[in-house]
């Protein structure tokens, strides 16, 4: 079986061979047009360095330690890629580069320029604590530009959320501290309470009880009392994060690399590439089309075809007989020439035949 494939396929192939050589030409001939002809695409790419560490998860862990499932580089990348899925974080970055005018135009205009610029934008997390983002675009200061936006952009949407976050957490623990204050002045007054309802006894000792109920008031005090210099501690920490707010951030999102303003290069792997390409897909129409004419293709043209389709046994083969150079008498196999390949032969133009 395998036998009849290979015969009809390359027997289908040869039968139109120029035919089925002409969508790698042409596939060939589109990739050089393509390579030579296509507008460069210049990419700018930045590097920021994450040290990504939570304010208030910080101000409330209590001593044990928590692990992630995430690096910092994969959750800034996430982050980037989320707000860049956003209209108000694209407006922003665009407000920096040479696209702002087109964000005066008609909302249709506007829609398509935001798709654009995300698509134009790649982000990719680099190991545990870098993130690489890059811009593409045919101008090439453009392109840095681009880059550049969208980290200054994200840096400064980390301000903002830092600043939000420092207040929250601030709110937080200012919002805590009166409740603790009173349970700690409670926990006190039962103390006095109990103190005043069983005083010292004149003589011997407290019972049992007594004390027991004593030491059991005394550690509730020393709980409220940690708890509420815990909490103040805190509320300070968090007023002197909002104050530090913006140096806070630029020293957790350092800028690594600044995009640069990329250099026009002939990239011959990039040329290659293409053209391979380029001619793969031509070479896989013409295989498509080698095997859909060997499939459509029901004519008896082997010996095998007889078995396999008319599952009938081959009396014969005729073989087939190479036609005669024209002007050239077939000679018998005794050596003499056929009669009326010579008689042809013979009649020129131009000459008589003698009779006999």
């Amino acid at each position: 079986m395998l036998r009849l494939i290979l015969l009809r396929l390359l027997e289908s192939y040869f039968r139109h061979r120029w035919l089925y050589l002409a969508p790698v030409a042409l596939m060939l001939a589109a990739g050089i047009a393509f390579v030579f002809l296509a507008p460069p695409r210049h990419t700018a790419t930045g590097t920021l360095l994450i040290e990504k560490q939570s304010l208030l998860a910080t101000l409330t862990s209590n001593g044990q330690g928590a692990s992630y499932w995430r690096t910092p580089a994969e959750i800034t990348a996430g982050e980037l890629r989320e707000l860049l899925a956003t209209d108000a974080f694209v407006r922003s970055a665009i407000q920096k580069t040479s696209w702002e005018p087109l964000m005066r135009g008609n909302p249709r205009e506007v829609r398509d320029a935001l798709t654009a610029f995300r698509r134009s934008i790649t982000v990719t997390a680099l190991g545990e604590k870098l993130v690489a983002i890059s811009a593409r675009d045919r101008n090439a200061q453009v392109a840095q530009e681009m880059a550049a936006s969208v980290m200054d952009s994200y840096i400064q949407w980390q301000i903002n959320k830092e600043f939000q976050e420092s207040v929250v957490a601030q709110n937080f623990f200012a919002n805590l501290i009166g409740p603790y204050q009173e349970d700690l002045q409670r926990a006190r007054d039962n103390l006095r309470t109990y103190l005043e309802t069983y005083p010292e006894p004149l003589r011997g000792s407290r019972p049992p009880e007594e004390r027991m109920e004593i030491a059991r008031l005394e550690s509730e005090i020393r709980r409220a009392e940690e708890r509420v210099s815990e909490t103040l501690k805190n509320e300070e920490s968090a007023r002197l994060a909002l104050a530090k707010a913006e140096s806070i951030t630029r020293q957790t999102y350092m800028v690594i690399d600044a995009p640069t303003a990329p250099i026009e290069t002939f990239s011959l792997r990039r040329t290659v590439l293409l053209i391979g390409i380029f001619g793969g897909v031509g070479l896989g129409l013409s295989l498509v089309g080698v095997g859909v004419a060997a499939l459509l293709d029901r004519t008896l043209r082997f010996p095998v075809d007889v078995r396999h389709a008319l599952h009938l046994p081959l009396l014969a083969t005729i073989a087939a007989e190479s036609a005669p150079h024209p002007g050239r008498p077939q000679r018998l196999p005794g050596g003499a020439r056929h009669p009326q390949r010579a008689d042809a032969s013979a009649a020129q133009p131009g000459t008589v035949k003698p009779r006999a």
